[in-house]
C-alpha cells in the first residue's frame, strides 16, 4: 500500500460483473421463502435525511486574515509562507479562523537539497493536525491558485530530468509532489467554505510515470482530509489539480468505529487529473448538489480518471448518501467502486454520463440508485445469495444511449451486465437504446436478476437482419414492456435472445412488429407466463 499522496490504483482490464437487490412484491410462483428480501438491514440514510454535520461546537483560537500575514493576492506574489504562518498560529492554538479576502493567491514552492530525494522538495501550504475548531472561509472571488513551473511525476533522483523507467515507477526516490493546498487531518469540527482552489495543471512541469503506468499517482489535491470527523466542505471550486480535488480518508477505520461524518454541499471538482473525488475510507459521507466533471480532460490523466471513486484503503467504506449531484465527460467512469472494504451507499437524484467510458462501474455490496439517470453504458453490479439486502437496486432510474451536446456517449450496451448474480434488480426503470443493443443482462449458473415494472424501447437500426437487439440470461421479468421505435416499412426483423427467463403473470409485452420474443419469428403481444429459452 503506498502512502496517500502517492496512492497506487491500478485499474483491472477486465473483472467480473457481479450481484444485486430486489425489492418486495407480491410474486407469483414465489413462497414467503423464495422471494428475495429487499430492504437493506445496514443503516441507510435518505436525501431527506438530517444533515450529518454538527454544528453545535465554537472555535477556540485566534482569527487569521491571511493579508494580515503577509499575503498579497496580487496574482503574481507567491504567498506560500503567509499560508504556512496561519497554519502554524492555528495548529499552536488548537483550531481558529482562517478569512481569505477577495484576490489571487500564489501557492506553492519546490526547492532541491543534496543528498536529498525525491530530487525536488515540496514544502507544505496550509497543513495541521489536531485541530478542534476551524473555519476556513473566502470572501467572493477569493482564488488559490499553484505556481507556475511546479513539477509533478518522476524525476530523475540525482540530476532531476523527467524520468520514464518501468522498473522505477513504485520507487519512493523518484516521484515529486506538489501537496495540497490544505492538507487536514486527525482533527474535528471543520468548516471549509467559498474558495476557488485552481490546481494550474496547464502550467505543471510534467515528470514521467509513478505510481501507475501510464499516470502519476503523486500528491498534488486542492483538499486533502485524512482521519478526521464531523467536516463540512461548501461551496467550492476546486480544478485542474495533478491529482484529485478532493480526496477523503481514514485509514484503520473497522466497521465498529464511530462514524467520522463528512458533508460536501455545492462543490464543483472538475478538469483533475485523478478524481474529482476520492472517498478511501469513512462512515458517513453526504455530497448534495454538486459536480465531478471532466476528470482528466484537460493535460494529462491518471487511473481510474472518474467523477468519484469509492475505494477502501486499508479501511471501510459505509453509509454514503449523494443527492442531486452530476458525474459528467470524465475520461474514466462517472463514478467508479470496485475495492473490498467499500460499498453502503446511495446515489438519489444524480446524473452519470459517460462519453469516453462507462458511466458508472461498481463490483461492490449495498450499492442503491434511486431516480437516477445514466447516459452511456452502464457496466457491472453486485449481487447476493446469502444477503440479498447488499445486491445493487435500481429503482426508477433512466438508462439511455444519449448523446452530450458536446461531447457525445460511449457506447456498449446500455446495461452491460454479464454474470451479475443474484438479486439484481430493475425496478420501474426505463431502458432507452438509440444507436445501442438495450441490455446484455446475464447471470452466474443458479443466480437470478430481475427486471419488473419497467419499459425497454429499442430504436438502433442499423444491426442486420434477424439480429438480436437484447441478451437476456436467468431473468424474471414481470409487468415490463418493450417497445419499438422504428420508421414505417422498417423491414428487417429482431429479436430478443433469451435463455432461462421466468415470466410473471400476464403483463409481460412485446409490441413487434419488428423485434420478437424469442426469435426473430417468435411472438409479440402479452406473453403468458412460463419459461423461455431461444434455443
Amino acid at each position: 500500500m503506498l502512502p496517500h499522496h502517492t496512492k497506487a490504483l491500478i485499474m483491472p482490464m477486465l473483472c467480473l460483473f457481479a450481484m444485486g437487490c430486489i425489492e418486495p412484491s407480491v410474486q407469483a410462483g414465489l413462497s414467503d421463502d423464495e422471494r428475495p428480501k429487499s430492504q437493506p438491514q445496514w443503516p441507510l440514510r435518505t436525501c431527506q435525511s438530517e444533515s450529518q454535520f454538527n454544528d453545535e461546537w465554537q472555535v477556540n483560537g485566534p482569527t487569521i486574515n491571511i493579508r494580515e500575514l503577509g499575503a498579497v493576492g496580487d496574482g503574481v506574489t507567491n504567498d506560500t509562507e503567509a499560508f504556512q504562518r496561519a497554519a502554524q498560529a492555528i495548529e499552536k492554538a488548537g483550531g481558529g479562523r482562517l478569512f481569505i479576502p477577495a484576490g489571487t493567491y500564489i501557492v506553492g514552492k519546490q526547492t532541491h537539497v543534496d543528498g536529498q530525494y525525491p530530487y525536488y522538495q515540496a514544502e507544505k501550504i496550509f497543513d495541521v493536525h489536531n485541530i478542534n475548531g476551524l473555519i476556513i472561509e473566502g470572501e467572493d472571488n477569493a482564488v488559490i491558485r499553484i505556481a507556475n513551473g511546479m513539477r509533478l511525476g518522476a524525476f530523475h533522483k540525482d540530476t532531476g530530468v523527467p524520468h520514464y523507467d518501468k522498473s522505477t515507477y513504485v520507487n519512493h526516490d523518484y516521484p515529486v509532489i506538489i501537496g495540497a493546498i490544505f492538507d487536514i487531518w486527525e482533527s474535528q469540527n471543520i468548516i471549509i467554505r467559498n474558495l476557488e482552489l485552481d490546481g494550474n495543471i496547464q502550467n505543471i512541469i510534467l515528470g514521467g510515470h509513478w505510481g501507475s503506468w501510464p499516470g502519476r499517482q503523486c500528491n498534488a489535491y486542492g483538499i486533502l482530509l485524512l482521519h478526521n470527523r464531523n467536516v463540512l466542505v461548501e461551496d467550492i471550486y476546486t480544478h485542474h489539480h495533478g491529482l484529485d480535488g478532493i480526496q477523503i480518508g481514514f485509514e484503520g477505520l473497522k466497521e465498529t468505529s464511530p462514524p467520522s461524518p463528512y458533508v460536501l454541499k455545492n462543490i464543483v471538482s472538475e478538469y483533475n487529473a485523478r478524481q474529482g473525488l476520492s472517498w478511501v475510507g469513512g462512515i458517513g459521507l453526504t455530497v448534495r448538489d454538486s459536480k465531478f466533471n471532466h476528470t482528466g480532460k484537460s493535460s494529462f490523466s491518471s487511473p481510474p480518471g472518474a467523477g468519484v471513486d469509492i475505494e477502501a484503503e486499508e479501511a471501510v467504506i459505509r453509509d454514503g448518501l449523494f443527492c442531486n449531484s452530476e458525474f459528467i465527460n470524465n475520461a474514466g467512469e462517472g463514478m467508479v467502486a470496485d475495492a473490498e472494504g467499500g460499498g453502503y451507499s446511495r446515489f438519489e437524484n444524480c446524473t452519470f454520463w459517460g462519453t469516453t467510458s462507462w458511466s458508472m462501474w461498481h463490483t461492490i455490496p449495498g450499492m442503491i440508485f434511486e431516480d437516477c439517470t445514466f447516459y452511456g453504458s452502464v457496466v457491472h453490479a453486485y449481487g447476493s445469495t446469502e444477503h440479498p439486502e447488499l445486491a445493487t437496486r435500481f429503482t426508477r432510474c433512466h438508462f439511455e444511449d444519449k448523446d452530450h451536446p458536446d461531447y457525445g456517449v460511449f457506447r456498449d450496451f446500455v446495461l452491460h451486465m454479464d454474470e451479475v448474480g443474484d438479486n439484481v434488480t430493475f425496478e420501474s426503470c426505463k431502458i432507452v437504446a438509440n444507436k445501442d443493443k438495450p441490455m446484455w443482462l446475464t447471470n452466474v449458473e443458479g443466480a437470478k436478476s430481475y427486471l419488473r415494472n419497467s419499459t425497454v424501447i429499442m430504436k438502433n437500426s442499423n444491426q442486420h437482419d434477424m439480429d438480436w437487439q437484447a441478451v437476456i440470461r436467468d431473468v424474471s421479468i414481470e409487468n415490463t414492456h418493450f417497445l419499438e421505435e422504428f420508421s414505417n416499412g422498417f423491414e428487417k426483423r429482431y429479436y430478443l435472445n433469451l435463455d432461462n427467463v421466468e415470466v410473471i403473470g400476464g403483463n409481460v409485452v412485446v409490441d413487434g412488429p419488428v423485434v420478437k420474443w424469442l426469435h426473430w419469428e417468435g411472438d409479440t403481444g402479452t406473453i403468458p407466463a412460463g419459461n423461455y429459452s431461444s434455443w
